[in-house]
């Protein structure tokens, strides 16, 4: 990941321009982890950033190491988070505190008090206690598959774990480990070779999203071929880690920017969504603050006044706008919204099957807000010229028709550039400036544009043409 450098520097994290720079950055941790120079490191480069201005800033780096000229390379993934003056001491000694996980080449936990930092050495992390577990081939084999296997599939089969690895971290927030099991039955013989995912959080989360998991696949719509989500396995409280059976599928928009996006995988994509959007699940969160479209609003406002003053105003009366056009009559029924739906979310398998992954965030809605975030999605990747927009116009339109004969609404075309403008901003634009990737600050006031757009001209995109005449939900 290439950062983009602060236009404004944060009134109060110090050192966020440094922080920022990963060849400065191998220079600091080169003379401060490795001063004798046992360790050669070759690059640092800048995997996640989450920044909130004025409070402090998360740095995820990888560090490229090597002993000797000609000998194996060691990869370091360190969490920094980058606090106001004098707020690291405390926070260090706090994190002091217990028994950390061995490391290996350097400390679990450094503190670079003249940068006003903190840092965790991977698995050591600030909140997510089951790492070392997760991350270690005999640990899951020793605490977690035992259990597992036992209580899915019964005390008769057997277990080789063959392979695990992480496929995704996000600090303090989420790890996901992919497991390759070779199970045997102790009196039939057979044999079977499951691929499982699991997840560790930092919360309970993952107790609601099995809960949620295991009614969509109970649910009539999933039984009837209707509806494809990965099988859920069970959550171990204790380690805050869910587990589920993989699916196999590459991610829609990797189809998409290879041109093998076909109009028969959007369909059953759109299929799909309609689907969960009409499968009740209980005891879901509805559409409160959490998700309150105008209570985010304002709070990307407050973040453009300390990020980007300039276009305060501006955002200011767009937002006003945008609450005097929020739609007074919704007669959309409440739908089990997946929460962070883009294509990145939908996998394509090989035979033209779909399915809809990453299920942590449903909740219930208005089905356009989910509607209105894919589509931000694909007018997001247009204007970062990562998807060519007559496509991406060409795909929200498809996407739409196939919906619309899935569902018992009508979709809206004002309501729907309503949803799409909000999202432009909620989503797209506040994690340009939260997440600070290379490009997406050039991008903020295209998207205030584009979103204005939306709900101010009458000559705005229409993606419902395709619509005339298109069959009733029977």
């Amino acid at each position: 990941m290439t950062p983009v450098k602060i236009p404004n520097p944060d009134p109060v994290i110090r050192h966020l321009s440094l922080a920022l720079d990963g060849d400065k950055m191998r220079a600091v941790f080169q003379e401060t982890l490795f001063p004798q120079g046992n360790y050669q490191i070759d690059r640092c480069t800048i995997e996640r950033v989450k920044y909130k201005p004025g409070k402090n800033c998360l740095v995820c780096y990888k560090l490229q190491l090597t002993a000797a000229p000609g000998s194996g390379t060691n990869e370091l993934l360190l969490s920094a988070r980058y606090y106001t003056p004098g707020g690291s001491p405390s926070r260090f000694s706090k994190a002091s505190r217990g028994e950390l996980p061995q490391t290996g080449l350097v400390p679990p936990l450094i503190h670079l008090p003249e940068f006003d930092c903190v840092i965790w050495v991977f698995p050591c992390d600030r909140k997510l206690k089951a790492l070392p577990i997760l991350q270690n081939k005999n640990a899951l084999d020793r605490e977690i598959f035992p259990h597992l296997v036992a209580y899915h599939w019964g005390e008769q089969w057997r277990y080789s774990l063959a392979q695990s690895e992480i496929i995704h971290y996000l600090p303090e927030h989420t790890c996901c480990v992919r497991a390759r099991l070779l199970l045997s039955h102790g009196i039939t013989g057979e044999i079977r070779h499951p691929v499982l995912y699991g997840k560790t959080y930092y919360n309970d989360q993952g107790r609601r999203t099995l809960d949620s998991m295991t009614q969509l696949w109970r649910s009539p719509a999933r039984q009837r071929g209707r509806l494809s989500v990965p099988q859920p396995i069970a959550y171990l409280h204790h380690w805050h880690m869910l587990w589920q059976h993989g699916v196999a599928g590459t991610p829609l928009l990797d189809c998409l920017q290879q041109n093998r996006g076909n109009s028969a995988v959007i369909a059953n994509a759109a299929t799909q969504v309609a689907w969960l959007h009409q499968t009740a699940i209980s005891n879901l969160e509805n559409d409160d603050e959490i998700n309150d479209p105008i209570i985010k609003l304002q709070r990307l406002l407050t973040l453009v006044v300390l990020t980007q003053p300039g276009l305060a105003r501006p955002l200011e009366r767009l937002i006003r706008f945008i609450i005097q056009a929020q739609p007074e009559q919704n007669t959309r029924p409440a739908a089990t919204l997946h929460g962070d739906l883009h294509f990145k979310n939908i996998l394509a398998g090989e035979h033209g099957q779909v399915f809809l992954i990453d299920l942590d965030n449903l909740y219930r809605g208005d089905p356009l807000a989910d509607i209105g975030s894919l589509v931000a999605a694909l007018l997001n990747l247009s204007l970062l010229g990562q998807l060519d927009d007559p496509l991406a116009q060409k795909t929200i339109a498809q996407f739409l028709c196939h919906y619309q004969q899935h569902v018992r609404w009508r979709i809206n075309q004002e309501d729907l550039r309503w949803h799409v403008a909000v999202a432009l901003l909620n989503e797209r634009m506040t994690r340009g400036i939260t997440r600070l990737k290379h490009g997406r600050m050039a991008l903020l006031q295209p998207l205030m544009a584009l979103a204005g757009n939306l709900v101010m001209s009458k000559d705005a995109l229409n993606w419902l043409q395709p619509l005339t005449g298109v069959r009733k939900w029977p």
